[in-house]
């Protein structure tokens, strides 16, 4: 009979190779509500500039005339209204 493969904690998993934690990815994209006092969201987390750039070109196509920030930790990279 061959035994059944352990398996290992969920945070054990995700900490050795699996999905990326948000800590890992510094970039964000930020939609605003209507009156842009607020963040209703975070759309996507990224890795790396290139990739938060071009997620944040879709997004402004995705939500036409919707306030979108995009950030690396605190520092705002570009805006959209």
């Amino acid at each position: 009979m061959i035994a059944p493969y352990p398996s290992k904690p969920k945070s054990e998993r995700i900490s050795q190779g699996g999905a990326p934690r948000s800590s890992d990815l510094p970039f964000r994209i930020e939609l605003w509500n209507e009156e842009g006092s607020e963040v209703e969201r975070v759309v996507a987390r990224a890795y790396n500039a290139s990739l938060a750039q071009a997620i944040f070109k879709a997004a402004c196509e995705q939500y036409p005339g919707r306030q979108l920030s995009l950030w690396h930790g605190r520092e705002r990279i570009a805006q959209a209204e």
